[in-house]
């Protein structure tokens, strides 16, 4: 989301400046990992490597995910919560996604 002022001024969001910073900073996003569900809440980690360190930043799962999307990285999930919180995806539920997507998707 974009925020305008008096001016009609159009600043970036958040994600487009921190994909700005990454790329500043000559880092890699690497992966994100939501590791923890706790009190109806997801935590992730959102894992970068520069100059061959790694590193993990905590960041709330909505802009962890859009930023995976923006660098096309991988988004894991902790099997505990696959189970703890996940659903079982079927063979129909499948072919019903697909026979109801978007011709152009």
């Amino acid at each position: 989301m974009e925020l305008r002022d008096d001016s009609n001024f159009v600043y970036p969001d958040l994600c487009t400046i921190f994909r700005q910073i990454i790329t500043a900073l000559r880092a890699e996003i690497i992966s994100s990992k939501i590791y923890k569900f706790q009190d109806s809440a997801f935590y992730t980690y959102l894992t970068l490597k520069q100059k061959g360190k790694y590193m993990d930043i905590n960041i709330p799962p909505v802009i962890a995910l859009k930023i995976c999307r923006m660098f096309d990285t991988p988004i894991l999930i902790n099997e505990r919560i696959i189970n703890d919180v996940g659903f079982c995806v079927t063979k129909e539920m499948i072919e019903n996604a697909l026979n109801n997507c978007p011709q152009n998707y």
